[in-house]
């Protein structure tokens, strides 16, 4: 079940924890000023960084179909309906978009303008992925029901 949503000010980065702990806040997000696709890999402090880019939006991980899916809530009565809705999408398998990202062990997803270190617990996730390319595939789905989220999907 869904045990953390974090809350963000604006673009989120999934970087691997060197990364994370070297991540100067005001400074570094800076750099991802020119980032405005839905997600787009970047890098930062010579590694590959994921970066997703949209208005704030509360986000949660989940496990799915072999991989891991980062969930953006942009519209819905509950965390529910979202996850509901975002296994759906999944179901479905029709994306916007993919891209690639080399990613191994320890990641963070983190708020850019506020950093990993935050010693707030609505500011990051972690997890641990294996080592290799990882697809990674968006959508922003709506559905009859008026709840609408942002899916991001990352398998080897």
């Amino acid at each position: 079940m869904i045990d953390q949503w974090i809350e963000t000010t604006g673009k989120l980065v999934f970087a691997s924890k060197r990364v994370a702990s070297a991540w100067r806040s005001a400074r570094d997000a800076t750099l991802l000023d020119d980032v405005t696709a839905v997600c787009s890999v970047c890098q930062l402090h010579s590694e590959p960084c994921l970066i997703l880019n949209d208005e704030p939006l509360p986000t949660t991980l989940i496990h799915a179909n072999g991989g891991v899916a980062f969930v953006r809530w942009v519209a819905a009565d509950d965390g529910l309906e979202v996850i509901s809705h975002a296994l759906r999408t999944i179901e479905q398998n029709v994306w916007d978009g993919h891209t690639e990202l080399f990613a191994a062990g320890d990641c963070v997803l983190f708020d850019a303008g506020v950093g990993p270190s935050s010693h707030s617990p609505y500011a990051s996730l972690h997890i641990r992925l294996r080592e290799g390319i990882h697809r990674v595939s968006y959508v922003r789905e709506h559905s009859l029901s008026a709840s609408e989220v942002i899916l991001l999907t990352l398998r080897t």
